[in-house]
């Protein structure tokens, strides 16, 4: 952005010295913890500027850029419906797990509207949904997390990928393409199960195919008949469980490392909790320290993931032990 801010900055479009890096970080972090998506307010697209739109004719017609029932797909794909907005106010309704309800627009009204979907009792507090988000979502957008066993959403996200180097590349991608999946997916993980595509769509990357019709007639077996190949059953759990292992052994510090310093945070907390049983009433200090407080929920995120992670390996080499002992009889 640095470039664009300068501009930006070499034409005057704000105060002198606004642009700095604090600045931008703040903005960012505004934008990350109040943006709202209103599912059902749709904007017109503003029509480009005159350059613009040669710009993209020229580009058109050296084949950069597609046109027709091409572009719809791409921008059926690439961007969400609705409309982000900053919403002064309802911003300070605050998440619960278990709230189903959004704030979206309503035509009829006019306005923003939150409809609730529980009765509230004088002076409760009400609340909304940020949508079914992990810990480590929310705490990176939004800079708090409830324990996890407070939000059934809770979990983490594994990554699978095409790797560059698979000859095949090129026809597996046209082939997930086919079925609106790209070369790269996260999957979220719960600890409770694994999401049913996740070994189908890891059996595509396993999978060795000598063509772009032996490709999508692989494709198809796995995503329109939900089938995975005997051949390609131990390859795609052995490749999801290398994916865990390889993902719990990015983090920064080992587990045990993690769990200790969460233990010893829990500990001061409960026993700054049970020191301080407040004085001020609904205030938002409790005697423990801000910092340590965020440390100690980033902590419940890194902890919750490798748990997530390790659950769904144990899960899946059992299946693999299964199908090793039926493939010996």
């Amino acid at each position: 952005m640095q470039p664009l801010l300068a501009g930006a900055a070499a034409q005057g479009l704000g105060p002198q010295g606004a642009f700095t890096r604090e600045a931008v970080q703040w903005a960012f972090g505004m934008l990350l913890s109040r943006l709202v998506r209103l599912d059902s307010l749709q904007q017109e697209a503003a029509a480009p500027p005159a350059a613009a739109q040669q710009q993209q004719q020229q580009q058109q017609q050296r084949g950069q850029v597609g046109g027709g029932a091409a572009a719809a797909a791409s921008q059926q794909q690439g961007e969400p419906r609705g409309t982000e907005a900053l919403l002064p106010f309802a911003d300070l309704l605050n998440h619960s797990p278990s709230c189903t309800e959004f704030l979206d627009w309503d035509a009829a009204e006019g306005c923003v509207v939150l409809r609730a979907d529980q009765r509230y009792r004088p002076g409760e507090e009400v609340h909304v949904s940020y949508g079914q988000k992990s810990g480590g979502e929310l705490q990176l957008s939004y800079g708090f997390c409830p324990r996890p066993a407070d939000n059934p959403h809770d979990g983490c996200t594994l990554r699978l990928a095409l790797p560059p180097d698979d000859p095949a590349a090129a026809w597996k991608a046209a082939a997930l393409a086919a079925h609106g999946l790209s070369p790269s997916r996260a999957f979220p993980l719960r600890m409770s199960a694994a999401p049913f595509e996740l070994t189908h769509y890891a059996a595509m990357l396993a999978a060795e195919v000598g063509s772009e019709g032996e490709a999508a007639a692989l494709a198809d077996s796995l995503f329109l008949r939900g089938e995975i190949p005997a051949a390609l059953q131990q390859p795609a759990l052995e490749a999801v469980v290398a994916a865990c292992q390889a993902a719990t052994k990015a983090y920064p510090c080992s587990f045990d490392e993690d769990r200790a310093e969460l233990d010893r945070l829990e500990a001061a907390a409960a026993t700054a909790g049970s020191a301080a049983v407040t004085s001020s009433a609904g205030g938002s200090g409790s005697g423990e320290d801000a910092r340590q407080q965020r440390r100690r929920q980033v902590l419940q995120v890194l902890v919750y993931e490798r748990q997530v992670l390790a659950r769904t390996a144990f899960v899946l080499q059992h299946e693999l032990k299964d199908l090793r002992r039926m493939a010996r009889r």
